[in-house]
Order: C-alpha cells, then structure tokens, then sequence
C-alpha cells in the first residue's frame, strides 16, 4: 500500500456559528469528540456543546450552551445544560434495547458525570454506582466512553487509578482492570465492527469484556494515542509525537491479520 498523502488545512475558523446552515461554513470552538450514529449523522463534542452534521451537510447543536460545566439536573432541557469544553460522546448501535432510546442513543460524558440524550431533547443521567470490588458508591472522574453490543457503557476513567470500568444498564459499575498502570491519560475507547469495545494501553489495543482486559492487536511502538476501525478488518492507530527533543515523529499505521504497515510519518526538526 502506498503511503497516504495529507492535506494541511489552514485558517479553520475558530469559534461558535452556522446552526441550520452548511456545516462547511461553520465556526467550531474547539472539537473534542466525533462519533457517528446508525444513521450516518455525524456529532462533534465542539467545545461545551454537542453539535450534529446531518447527511444533508447541515450543522445543528443538540446539547449544551457553552458554558463551564457543572451538574446537570436529571431533565434538564438538553441546549441549556452547561456540558464544560472537555466531553467524550458516543451513540449506541443498532437494535439495542437500553436506557432512554432502542437505537441510535446519544451518550455524552462531562468528566463528573454521564448523560443520555432523551426524545424529548432533555438530559438524563445514568446512574454508575459501584456494589463491589475497591470502590462502592457513585462513581465520578468519567473520560472516554464507548456503548457495547449489548448496551452496556464502557468507560476510562480514574476511579482507581487510570482503569476501565463496565457500567451495565441497570447501572451497576464494574472495574474491568488498569488501562495503565502508572498514568499518563485516559485511554481512547473505540467500538469495532463486531459491537464489542476496544482500549488502547500505550503499544496495544484491548478488547474489553466483562470481567477482564483481552490483548487483541500489539502495534509494537509505545504511545499509542488514538486507533479507529475500517472495512475489511483493519485497524489504523497513531502514536504521541516521540524521539529526541530535536526530533519528533508521528506515525499512521495500520495492522491487519497481525501485519503493521506505515502510512505516514512526519518529521519535526524544531527543537521542543
């Protein structure tokens, strides 16, 4: 495979506009998240607001108002909820049955807590109690999260150090183990193909089940940060620029029937 070309794109306008119109001419303040839901809508965690682009091209907000975040009130009505500009969102897939919504579910996480996207455009909070295990009681601290085929929402957090954490529907929360052991961030969470949800830990990708973390893909370089699923079984990851501190590299890789293959690597000379 030939290695991908990249476009740079400059004077991306920085702000808050464009509602109803073409997503194109948009102004976002500050992207945190992407996800897609089953019907190929695309959402934007867009700095304390969630924002969808429709298969017609238009951007439209749906959640939150741009301000700090702080608790959000079960009901709350959806675009006046203060959401923060640090959220992790995702929807659930096709055919569930969980909280709130059969398909389609939107999921957004503040950081203090987790909320569902209701019909009725208000908010709801999911309950993540802790029953057993190094931590019991209401859980808070929430980063990334991803929704499992069988609609259990799965998080990265810092519960108990940088760990994953199961929450089940009904909300009971389950500490599924350590995504790192000696810090650094959250990790990402992805859903793949096969509706199960994947972590990353530095040079590898776990499947994440209910009662442990599986090694699924070893990408055989430290620092992985971001990985996302394609057709036909890839898998694609990048990695935290690295190196001397004259010399930074940041990788595209993508790994299939155990192979890694590069796409592309830029080279930094500018001294940190």
């Amino acid at each position: 495979m030939a290695p991908a070309r990249m476009t740079r794109i400059e004077h991306v306008p920085h702000g808050f506009s464009g509602d109803g119109g073409p997503a194109v001419e948009a102004e976002l303040s500050g992207g945190s998240d992407l996800t897609f839901s089953p019907a190929s809508a695309l959402y934007i965690a867009d700095g304390g607001r969630v924002r969808v682009i429709g298969r017609n091209g238009a951007i439209n907000t749906i959640a939150g108002d741009g301000r700090a975040s702080k608790a959000v009130a079960n009901g709350t009505p959806a675009l006046s909820a203060a959401l923060g500009s640090t959220h992790s969102i995702a929807v659930s897939g096709e055919g569930l049955s969980i909280a709130f919504s059969p398909r389609g579910q939107l999921y957004i996480s503040t950081g203090s807590q987790v909320l569902g996207l209701t019909a009725a455009g208000t908010l709801a909070t999911v309950r993540a109690v802790a029953t057993s295990g190094p931590v019991r009681g209401n859980l808070n601290g929430f980063g990334p999260i991803a929704i499992d085929a069988h609609g259990n929402i799965d998080v990265a957090g810092l519960f108990t150090g940088w760990s994953i954490w199961q929450i089940a529907p009904n909300g009971v929360a389950r500490k599924v183990g350590f995504a790192r052991q000696t810090g650094g961030d959250y990790a990402t969470l992805e859903r793949g193909p096969n509706g199960a949800v994947y972590g990353e830990s530095e040079s590898t990708i776990l499947r994440i089940e209910s009662h442990r973390l599986v090694p699924t893909f070893e990408f055989g370089f430290p620092l992985l940060i971001h990985f996302a699923f394609g057709a036909h079984g890839i898998v694609y990851a990048d990695d935290y620029p690295g190196g001397t501190a004259f010399e930074a590299h940041q990788r595209l890789v993508s790994v299939r029937n155990s192979h890694v293959s590069l796409l592309w690597q830029e080279t930094n000379t500018t001294p940190k």
